[in-house]
């Protein structure tokens, strides 16, 4: 059996969802960190949590990169 782990980003500022957009006013106010995320942060995420070698137990978990939108 396989069980995977995931990443769930939260808002990110791209062409699709920017960080002005109306829906942002909405948004940010419930976020702790106040913005929207940046590309680069949520692969520093998926990029890393798999490198580690001490982290080889980790499995089925949810690495949440939402800036303090989930909690």
């Amino acid at each position: 059996m396989t069980v995977r782990s995931t990443i769930r980003p939260g808002f990110v500022d791209t062409e699709m969802n920017p960080a002005d957009s109306p829906a942002a006013s909405m948004f940010l106010p419930t976020t702790a960190m106040g913005r929207y995320g940046r590309p680069e942060e949520i692969a520093a995420g998926v990029v890393l949590r798999p490198a580690v070698p001490q982290a080889s137990y980790v499995t089925g978990a949810v690495l949440r990169i939402d800036g303090g939108y989930g909690a």
